[in-house]
């Protein structure tokens, strides 16, 4: 053994206990304490499993379990199904809560603000709302088209709050229309870039089975004058001019 090397285990074991293997922080190398070994277990291995906790009463740590009080789609009642549960601590009594129900991917989040009172940050649960696109292209939808998911599970429960519809006409016009998954009606009017015509839209896209999509109702009703001069004003009807380009479901 070469006397360096003596001399850097001798040094070692006279520091013991603590000091020879002190745990690592933002500034110092070190070992990994016990409980910061589970927080990371749990964030990149596997979730500590709990049930019928008060999720605002949750330490630090990253949960799954079912029976959970305090939830936002169940604030009084202990749920039944499972949910992912993050708690991010911050300074001075703040906190992150994100909860994700894994059946419909639902998911809120709140924050705690200094002091720790429940009351306080957000005061209670806020809906991060998205939608999953169900079907997309360029149709009058005159023939029924496949949803790339269906509207309801396999026993008729709605997998998605409401729809919405993405369109444009012929004549260059796009918006989007809200509905729910039985239909979704296209209503509005459009005043043309010459503001001396308008069109007039009406359609009704309806799902005649839970993943299928077709327009009842398109239609047009163009408004316009002949010439400049000519203050009268002259009406048509046009057929399957209204493209849908996509169809979306709420979550």
């Amino acid at each position: 053994m070469s006397k360096k090397f003596n001399r850097l285990l001798q040094w070692h074991l006279g520091k013991g206990g603590p000091k020879a293997h002190p745990d690592v922080d933002e500034f110092l190398s070190g070992f990994m304490p016990s409980k910061m070994f589970k927080i990371a277990k749990s964030l990149f291995y596997w979730r500590k499993n709990v049930h019928g906790e008060d999720i605002l009463a949750l330490e630090t740590g990253y949960y799954e379990g079912s029976n959970f009080l305090n939830h936002p789609s169940s604030p009084k009642k202990a749920t039944t199904w499972i949910s992912n549960i993050d708690v991010i601590p911050g300074g001075d009594g703040r906190k992150f809560i994100q909860v994700t129900d894994n059946i419909t991917g639902y998911r809120w989040y709140r924050t705690v603000h200094t002091g720790g009172a429940t009351s306080s940050g957000t005061g209670g649960w806020v809906r991060s709302e998205g939608y999953e696109v169900l079907w997309s292209g360029n149709s009058a939808l005159a023939e029924a088209v496949t949803l790339m998911a269906p509207l309801t599970d396999e026993n008729g429960v709605h997998r998605y709050d409401g729809v919405i519809v993405d369109y444009e006409t012929e004549t260059g016009q796009h918006d989007r229309c809200y509905g729910s998954i039985y239909w979704v009606s296209i209503n509005t009017t459009n005043v043309n870039d010459t503001a001396v015509g308008a069109d007039i839209l009406e359609g009704k896209i309806e799902f005649p089975t839970s993943q299928t999509a077709k327009m009842s109702k398109n239609k047009v009703i163009n408004l316009y004058q002949h010439t400049n001069a000519d203050n009268a004003s002259y009406m048509q009807a046009m057929d399957g001019t209204i493209k849908i380009t996509r169809i979306s479901g709420i979550r």
